[in-house]
């Protein structure tokens, strides 16, 4: 594959140099070398499928007040958020071997956010506004050069 531009990795980093890139109007290729991209952002059903409402297993929560940059550009993406809830215990089980652990709740300030979907709601977002011919999954890169006459493969 030849291309002037090519992002390595589709984790949010990616996405978003692709998504910059697209609205400037300059030419990409966005490489990822799973067949998903999202990187450590993934959103699942209790079965562990990709799913737009079940759980975050990446990054979970956001902090407007602190991250306002991040605010934005949720906000620019149109993604709504949603305050974590903080009432009551915690309850941790680890196995099913163990009994469940059962912890008080913390006070939480600022308080901390959770986004409708997920976080890889942020993900389809970038997705759905990047033309699909410019992105590739199960890409691994194993070589770049600069002017190379021979051309290196993908």
């Amino acid at each position: 594959m030849r291309t002037n531009i090519a992002i390595v990795g589709g984790g949010l980093s990616g996405l978003y140099a692709a998504q910059l890139l697209f609205k400037a109007g300059i030419a990409f290729q966005l490489l990822e070398a799973r067949h998903r991209f999202g990187g450590r952002i993934l959103t699942v059903d209790g079965m562990g499928n990709p799913s737009p409402d079940g759980f975050d297993l990446g990054p979970s929560w956001i902090w407007p007040a602190m991250q306002p940059r991040m605010a934005r550009f949720l906000h620019e993406l149109g993604l709504q958020t949603f305050p974590q809830h903080v009432e009551g215990d915690v309850v941790l089980e680890r196995s099913r071997a163990e009994a469940p652990l059962r912890f008080p709740p913390m006070h939480q300030e600022p308080q901390s956010m959770r986004l409708v979907g997920g976080t890889g709601a942020i993900v389809s977002a970038l997705l759905k506004a990047l033309p699909a011919e410019r992105l590739h999954l199960g890409a691994r890169v194993k070589c770049i050069a600069m002017n190379c006459p021979a051309p290196c493969t993908v």
